[in-house]
C-alpha cells in the first residue's frame, strides 16, 4: 500500500510498506489494503511512544539513585556482596622433634590452625606441608621424601599422612600409664591444681561418671574429704569438682584469718627493764648526767685508786679527744666532773679527820 509523504511515520515505516508491497505482488488474489493497516501503524506509532515514555521513568530513577544511595538502598534493598574472610592469625604450633608424650599435643594444635584458618589451608597438600614444617630431627628425616617427591601419595592427602605419624609417633601404652598414675595421684597442693592434673590424665581413659567421682574423691585431702561429708558429696563429676575447690579455698582462708590473729604484724612493745644504779664507788668515780658516752669502748674503771694510764691508752685518749682523766668526750681534764668530785671527795675525807682527832697521844720532841 502506497503512503503519502506528507504524513510522518516512525522510521520502521519504510520496512512495512515494502513488506505490504511484497506480499501484494506474492499474493494477486489479495484484497488491497484497507484502512485498518493505517490503524495498526498508529498502535506500533503509539506503543514506541509508551516505551520512550518508561525510557525517560527509568532514567529518572536511576539518576536519583545515583545521586541519593541512602534513598536507594530504602527503596530498593539488595544483598551486597561480602569481602571474602580474613583468616585471624594464629601462633604456629612448636615443632615436634619425635618425642613420643609431645605428640598428640602437638597434633592438636595443627589441627586447630587448621580450623581457625580455613582460607589459608584450603587443600590437603597445604596442611601436610605445613606439618612437615614444624617437624625436627628424627621426624624431619621420616617426611623428607614427601617434601621431595611432588607426586607422593601422602603429600595430597592429610588424613593418610596423619595416620602414618599415628603409627609412628602415637604413645601406645599412653592409656595403661594414665590408668596407673591416677591410681596414685593425690591431693597434695591446692584442690583447683588436683583437679587440673586429674582430668588430663581421665580424658585418656574411658571411664564413666560414677569412677570419676570415685577416683578423685579419693586422692582429695583428708581435711577436704571430712567437709564434703558434712555437706554430702555432689551428684555428678563435675559438681564433685566445684563442691572441693570452693571447700579448699575456704578452708585455706580461714588458716590465714587464724594466722592474722595470732601474730598481729604489728608487735607488742616490751617493756624496758629500769637499769640498777650504780654502787658508789671508793676509788674514782665514775661519770654522771648529760655526758655523752664514747664510741670507742673505754677500759673499765676499778673502785680503788686510778693508777697511771700506759702509752697506749693516752695515745688513744688523745686521738679520740677524749678526757685524759676519765676517757669520756665532750671536755678536759680541768671540767671533769669525775675530777671535780674527786677533790670534792678528798676534801671532805680531810675534812671529817680534822674533825675528830685521834686519842692517841702525839709524841712530843724537845720537852725537858
Amino acid at each position: 500500500m502506497a503512503i503519502p509523504r506528507d504524513n510522518p511515520l516512525p522510521s520502521r515505516t519504510p520496512t512495512i510498506r515494502i513488506e505490504d508491497e511484497e506480499q501484494s505482488q506474492d499474493d494477486p488474489e489479495r484484497e488491497p489494503s484497507t484502512p485498518e493497516g493505517e490503524i495498526s501503524i498508529q498502535a506500533l506509532f503509539a506503543q514506541v511512544q509508551a516505551l520512550q515514555r518508561e525510557n525517560a521513568a527509568m532514567r529518572l530513577t536511576i539518576e536519583n539513585q545515583t545521586t541519593n544511595p541512602q534513598r536507594r538502598q530504602a527503596e530498593e534493598p539488595y544483598e551486597r556482596p561480602f569481602a571474602p574472610r580474613v583468616d585471624p592469625r594464629v601462633q604456629k604450633p612448636p615443632t615436634f622433634s619425635g618425642k613420643l608424650s609431645e605428640y598428640q599435643n602437638f597434633m592438636m594444635q595443627c589441627i586447630l590452625t587448621f580450623t581457625m584458618c580455613p582460607n589459608t589451608y584450603a587443600k590437603e597438600d597445604q596442611k601436610v606441608l605445613f606439618v612437615i614444617s614444624l617437624l625436627r630431627d628424627t621426624a624431619l628425616t621420616w617426611a623428607r621424601p614427601i617434601m621431595e617427591d611432588e607426586k607422593h601419595p601422602l603429600r595430597s592427602d592429610f588424613t593418610s599422612f596423619k595416620e602414618e605419624l599415628d603409627n609412628l609417633y602415637l604413645d601406645r601404652n599412653l592409656k595403661y600409664t594414665a590408668e596407673d598414675k591416677i591410681m596414685r595421684l593425690r591431693q597434695t597442693k591446692s584442690a583447683a591444681s588436683y583437679s587440673v592434673e586429674f582430668q588430663s590424665l581421665v580424658a585418656l581413659l574411658d571411664l564413666n561418671d560414677a569412677a570419676k567421682r570415685l577416683l578423685f574423691y579419693f586422692g582429695l585431702k583428708p581435711e577436704v574429704k571430712d567437709a564434703i561429708a558434712t555437706v554430702d558429696r555432689a551428684k555428678t563429676f563435675i559438681l564433685l569438682i566445684d563442691q572441693a575447690i570452693n571447700i579448699d579455698q575456704r578452708r585455706h582462708q580461714r588458716t590465714l584469718e587464724d594466722k592474722k590473729t595470732v601474730s598481729p604484724s604489728t608487735p607488742t612493745p616490751q617493756p624496758r627493764t629500769p637499769r640498777p644504779s650504780p654502787a658508789p664507788s671508793t676509788g674514782k668515780p665514775t661519770t654522771t648526767g648529760d655526758v655523752k658516752k664514747s664510741t670507742t669502748p673505754a677500759p673499765t674503771q676499778s673502785r680503788g685508786p686510778r693508777g697511771p694510764l700506759t702509752p697506749d691508752e693516752k695515745a688513744r685518749r688523745k686521738a679520740n679527744n677524749l678526757c685524759m682523766y676519765c676517757g669520756q668526750p665532750g671536755h678536759i681534764v680541768t671540767d671533769c666532773p669525775a675530777s671535780l668530785k674527786a677533790s670534792q671527795y678528798v676534801a671532805n675525807l680531810l675534812n671529817s679527820q680534822q674533825a675528830s682527832p685521834s686519842t692517841e697521844t702525839p709524841p712530843q720532841y724537845g720537852k725537858n
